[in-house]
C-alpha cells in the first residue's frame, strides 16, 4: 500500500527539487496509513480471505498504479528526453527504471497467482540490478544518445533560480554560519536550500566557477580572518578549528590560497597595523 505514495514523493523531490513536496508527501502516507488500519480492523485478513482475494488486493494494486502513472506524469519530460535522445543523464533514466520496475512489478502481481507472487520480486530485482550496472559501466558517458557536450550540458540555471540560490547559501553562510560544520558535505547544504545536490552543484561550478570545497573554504578563511582581528587569546589552530577546518594543514594551506599569506603572516600584519 506504501509503495505507491513513496515511489511517487521520491520521484517528485528528485525531478521537482523547489515543489512542496517536503511537505506533501506526510499526508500521502497519513491517508494510506489511516486506511490501512481501518481496512484491517473492520477486516481482518484471516477472517475475510474471500473479500480480500481479491477485491481489497486488487483494490491495492489500483491505487499503486494510479501512483505509478502520477509519477509518470510528474516525470513526463525526462522520459520524453529519453525517447528523443535530447541531453538524457543518469537522473532521467534512473527515474524511468524506478518507473518501469513499479510497473512490471504490479503487472506481475496482478496477473500472476498467487503462488508466483515472487516472479514479481524477482522481475523487479533484475530490473534494478541491470539499471544499476548499466549507470555504473557507463559512468563515462560512452553512450551514443547522451548527448552532454558539457557537464551539465544545456540544463541552465535560470537567471531567477540563480538569485535565489545566491541569496539563501548567503544566509545559510553569514548568519546560520554553516560553513562551521567541519563534516559538511554537498547534499546537506542542498536540502536545507530545497533543492537537489546536483543543482546546487551546477550553480557553483557555472555561477560561481568554483567547487563546493573551495566556496565553503573561501567562508571559512573570512570568518578566521575576522576572529584573527578580535580574538588574541586563541590559537591560530584553535581559529582554523573553529570555523569549520578539520586539520591544521588544511587550514593553513586553504587560508595561503585565499589570501596569499599563511595564518601567521596575517596575524602578525594585524598586530603591526594596531601598531
Amino acid at each position: 500500500m506504501f509503495i505507491g505514495p513513496f515511489l511517487y514523493s521520491y520521484v517528485k523531490a528528485l525531478v521537482q527539487p523547489r515543489s512542496n513536496i517536503k511537505s506533501e508527501w506526510k499526508y500521502h502516507i497519513a491517508t494510506t496509513a489511516i486506511v490501512a488500519i481501518v481496512v484491517g480492523f473492520l477486516y481482518p485478513f484471516e477472517e475475510n480471505v474471500a473479500l480480500w482475494r481479491p477485491t481489497i488486493i486488487r483494490s491495492i494494486y489500483a491505487v499503486w498504479i494510479g501512483y505509478i502513472l502520477l509519477s509518470a506524469f510528474v516525470a513526463r519530460h525526462q522520459i520524453k528526453k529519453i525517447f528523443t535522445g535530447k541531453g538524457t543523464n543518469y537522473l532521467d533514466i534512473w527515474v524511468l527504471s524506478l518507473i518501469l520496475g513499479n510497473l512490471l512489478l504490479v503487472t506481475i502481481y496482478w496477473t500472476m497467482d498467487f503462488t508466483f507472487y515472487i516472479s514479481g520480486a524477482l522481475s523487479f530485482s533484475i530490473l534494478l540490478y541491470v539499471s544499476w550496472a548499466y549507470l555504473f559501466l557507463n559512468r563515462d558517458n560512452r553512450i551514443y544518445y547522451i548527448s552532454e557536450q558539457k557537464k551539465y550540458g544545456d540544463q541552465k540555471i535560470e537567471p531567477t533560480e540563480a538569485d535565489q540560490l545566491k541569496e539563501s547559501l548567503s544566509t545559510l553562510m553569514e548568519e546560520e554560519e554553516l560553513f562551521k560544520q567541519p563534516s559538511l558535505k554537498l547534499p546537506v547544504v542542498a536540502e536545507k536550500l530545497d533543492t537537489n545536490p546536483h543543482r546546487l552543484s551546477q550553480y557553483l561550478n557555472d555561477n560561481l566557477n568554483k567547487s563546493f570545497s573551495q566556496f565553503i573554504n573561501e567562508h571559512r578563511v573570512e570568518k578566521a580572518k575576522k576572529l584573527i582581528m578580535v580574538k588574541d587569546h586563541l590559537t591560530l589552530e584553535a581559529i582554523g578549528y573553529e570555523v569549520g577546518f578539520s586539520s591544521k594543514s588544511t587550514f593553513y594551506s586553504s587560508f595561503k590560497k585565499n589570501t596569499g599569506s599563511t595564518p601567521a603572516a596575517y596575524k602578525k600584519g594585524v598586530l603591526q597595523r594596531r601598531g
